[in-house]
């Protein structure tokens, strides 16, 4: 994971409330507040879809697809 792409996942971990904890040997992050127990893991929206997903409702954000492009 680049600087940058660490640096926005701690953006959006914060904008969202989640307590993630970057971990340098796996080069991950893993989330540590969670609504249930299975919740708990990593922590990686910019390549987990069902993240993205998540991050969509939980921000209340409208997803538009324009597909004449």
């Amino acid at each position: 994971m680049s600087d940058s792409d660490r640096e926005m996942t701690e953006l959006v971990a914060k904008a969202i409330g989640e307590e993630v904890e970057w971990l340098p040997s796996q080069k991950v992050f893993y989330r540590k507040s969670c609504d249930w127990p299975q919740e708990k893991g990593f922590f990686a929206p910019l390549h987990n879809d069902g993240e993205v997903l998540g991050l969509v409702m939980k921000l209340d954000m409208t997803v538009r697809c324009n597909r004449d492009e």
